[in-house]
């Protein structure tokens, strides 16, 4: 696969050219490389200004394959061309996120494969803490790598908005209700793709915080995941509820 050699001038304080929804320059030369490949599913990609990192530059990956598509974006210290091989030896730091599609045989098999990605063990009956979100119990612990209080047990506060399921993991006793309330205050401005999909905060108890996110339209699952750190928190959001067809901007197929 020949990468294109344009390269990318992302300020880093300088805004989206207009308050129209539109693809970035460095998103559109990735996705027309994934369109020389990729021939089952329908193209998705986050749209500025929403999803806009307040990064001085910008460097891509991609990967195609005929039935699936993965753009990996990081935080560069130089402006480089689209799959620069200067990518790979960047800190896991630099990461601010990734979206991908893949075509399956049939719409029940892109829908058994979100749910099993996506599936979220809960053990016990839920508290209910303010009539919308319920909170369970995971029956896992976070590490914390130290000998005093080296294990938080794990719960995730679950609610419900239209066709998605959001989960938000967090230890009871770090008070992370702060945590679900944010996201559902983000989501109540700003809508998620009309369909069928999961959101998960923070599952990981390994101590790597990440947020990801799935959804699917046909026979495509689609999926978004970012980091969770002070200035990534909020990418995998604004990439999923940012998604347009690509490039026609459609918000569904």
């Amino acid at each position: 696969m020949t990468s294109k050699t344009a390269t990318n001038t992302t300020g880093v304080t300088s805004p989206p050219p207009t308050n129209a929804v539109q693809f970035s320059a460095y998103i559109a030369r990735a996705m027309d490389q994934v369109k020389q490949t990729t021939k089952g599913p329908v193209l998705f990609a986050p749209t500025a200004p929403t999803f806009h990192p307040s990064v001085q530059f910008i460097g891509v990956q991609e990967s195609a394959s005929e039935d699936e598509y993965t753009v990996r974006l990081f935080s560069s210290s130089s402006s480089v061309p689209l799959n620069d091989p200067t990518l790979n030896h960047l800190s896991a730091s630099s990461l601010l996120g990734m979206f991908s599609g893949r075509y399956y045989p049939s719409h029940n098999t892109a829908m058994n494969e979100l749910n099993e990605q996506f599936d979220v063990k809960k053990v016990g009956a839920p508290v209910d803490t303010n009539g919308v979100m319920k909170e369970y119990s995971t029956g896992q612990s976070y590490s914390t790598g130290t000998l005093a209080n080296s294990d938080y047990p794990q719960h995730v506060m679950e609610w419900q908005e239209g066709k998605w399921t959001i989960d938000v993991f967090g230890a009871p006793s770090l008070d992370f209700l702060h945590d679900a309330e944010q996201v559902d205050s983000f989501l109540q401005s700003h809508a998620l793709p009309p369909t069928d999909g999961r959101v998960l905060i923070n599952p990981d108890v390994t101590g790597t915080p990440i947020a990801q996110i799935g959804w699917v339209f046909g026979n495509t699952l689609y999926q978004c995941e970012a980091p969770l750190t002070s200035s990534t928190r909020w990418n995998a959001l604004q990439m999923a509820v940012s998604m347009r067809e690509y490039d026609n901007y459609k918000v569904e197929p």
